[in-house]
């Protein structure tokens, strides 16, 4: 866009240049219709894709009006060079372009002759090094693009690739959870079952100091058969880890399996304060989610987080990342309205922003108390 700006500041100046300066018939209306065209095609460039036929109709209809209709000069020349350097701006065939271009400049020069021939070869060469080296730097930054958008698309898919694999861990990893807790319950709970019906037995045909034994046998079977089973219910029921080194070691492995940059500042206590098992979960979740939204959309390798504690009886996290140019995950998404659903439960906010190219989540919850050591 700014090199664009450029080109037509100088395009507008060699046309005020022209109109001043040059012998131009102003009651010609044919070479005023023409040049609308030609000005009105121009500048519409940004706004067509492709731009190839665009530039090419510029160029010789400028190169038509300049050798029909204005006088031999070396102003004109110079305008239809920019028109020819507007090459610049087709990222399809520069090299066409840029060569159709050529032609329409230097063939008024070489027909009219205006500036004798010693000039007129100079100029041509002049011309056809700009055209080469247009071409050039037209096709390497296509093909530097076009590196760029593969390289970003390969790191996209290597970061989808990681979260599948950490997902399908995760899931192992479940799974593996749930067998552990139906084997103790099938057989440590089966067992345990088993011996307190052989105390009940044993209890109705004994009496005396051997009958006493017996309930103390039954009682300690019954009471390690419902800490077996309450220990199977939480196995089943844990979802979520709990801890700060739960979260240190979750942005050890997202730094290292996503290649970007966490900066984490820690401040007012936030380390030594005395967290439940559900704020535990919610600023993992918090971390989890952040870094999910910046692997998945951030173009910039570099992540900021800052949790604190707001005057002793709230905690604050915050988490930005910078975006894609036209991407933002949705405020509506299952992974952001799942937050929002956490803090909210606690008692807390959560909001999520963009500001131009960075986007930022926050999420608070209060404390009813905060031991710090």
């Amino acid at each position: 866009m700014r090199l664009f700006m450029i080109h037509a500041g100088l395009v507008l100046i060699v046309s005020a240049w022209i109109a001043v300066s040059s012998d131009v018939s102003w009651e010609n209306s044919l070479f005023f219709v023409g040049a609308s065209v030609v000005y009105g095609l121009y500048f519409s460039l940004l706004f067509w894709r492709k731009r190839t036929l665009i530039l090419m109709t510029v160029q010789l209809l400028w190169a038509l009006l300049y050798g029909t209709m204005m006088p031999a000069e070396f102003l004109p020349f110079l305008l239809g060079f920019l028109f020819m350097a507007a090459a610049i701006f087709d990222p399809i065939r520069p090299v066409f372009t840029a060569g159709c271009g050529t032609i329409a400049t230097l063939a008024p020069l070489w027909l009219a002759n205006p500036l004798g021939w010693e000039h007129t070869i100079a100029l041509t060469l002049l011309v056809l090094i700009a055209a080469l080296t247009i071409s050039m730097y037209t096709i390497e930054a296509r093909n530097k693009d076009r590196l760029a958008s593969q390289v970003l698309k390969a790191e996209r898919e290597t970061r989808q690739l990681r979260r599948n694999i950490d997902v399908q861990e995760q899931a192992v990893r479940e799974e593996e959870r749930l067998r552990i807790a139906r084997d103790i319950h099938d057989s440590v709970g089966h067992h345990l079952t088993a011996l307190l019906m052989q105390a009940g037995v044993l209890r109705r045909s004994v009496d005396g100091k051997a009958r006493q034994h017996t309930d103390i046998i039954e009682k300690t079977a019954s009471e390690a058969l419902e800490q077996t089973r309450e220990a199977v219910r939480q196995i089943r029921d844990r979802e979520d880890p709990v801890g700060v080194h739960a979260v240190i070691h979750l942005l050890r492995r997202l730094e290292r399996e996503s290649q970007m940059r966490i900066q984490w500042k820690a401040e007012e206590g936030f380390l030594s304060a005395a967290f439940t098992n559900e704020q535990h979960a919610a600023i993992y979740r918090f971390v989890q989610e952040g870094m999910t939204n910046a692997m998945k959309y951030s173009q910039s390798r570099h992540v900021n987080l800052h949790v604190h504690i707001r005057g002793g009886r709230q905690a604050v996290l915050t988490l930005e990342s910078g975006l894609a140019k036209n991407t933002a995950p949705s405020s509506g998404g299952s992974g952001l309205a799942g937050l929002r659903e956490r803090f909210e439960a606690l008692g807390g906010t959560f909001r999520s922003t963009q500001n131009g190219e960075k986007f930022t989540i926050e999420g608070t919850f209060p404390l009813e108390r905060v031991n710090v050591q």
